[in-house]
């Protein structure tokens, strides 16, 4: 094996074999960190209504992941066209059309920034 920066353990080697290594991206702290940078840029690049959008579009995608998958975060990798069709299907079935075009069209375009920056 080569050497990495820093030394192999046993533990380590373990990790890497199984792929625990791997780090998790979860999507809500990057939906986090967007809506931090944003508020930040406020009267400057961005209305305060943009904020309040995506601020209300995370809380939509919060309860909308306690809803289908009972947990309060997921990695960014199990986002897949059949999360992308459940989110829609339910923000259609409980909002009403304009509202569910505006957080939909903000939260499609965030999570594709978010796999073009992590995947």
């Amino acid at each position: 094996m080569q050497k990495e920066e820093n030394d192999m353990t046993a533990v380590s080697l373990k990790s890497k074999l199984l792929g625990t290594d791997i780090k998790k991206r979860m999507l809500i702290p990057i939906f986090q960190e967007h809506n931090h940078k944003v508020e930040a840029l406020v009267g400057q690049d961005f209305a305060p209504v943009t904020l309040e959008r995506y601020k209300t579009s995370l809380k939509h995608t919060q309860e909308f992941i306690i809803w289908k998958y009972k947990v309060s975060d997921i990695d960014i990798t199990e986002i897949d066209h059949r999360f992308i069709s459940d989110y829609d299907f339910k923000t259609n079935g409980s909002f009403r059309y304009w509202y569910t075009q505006i957080y939909a069209e903000n939260y499609i375009q965030k999570l594709d920034e978010a796999v073009e920056k992590f995947v």
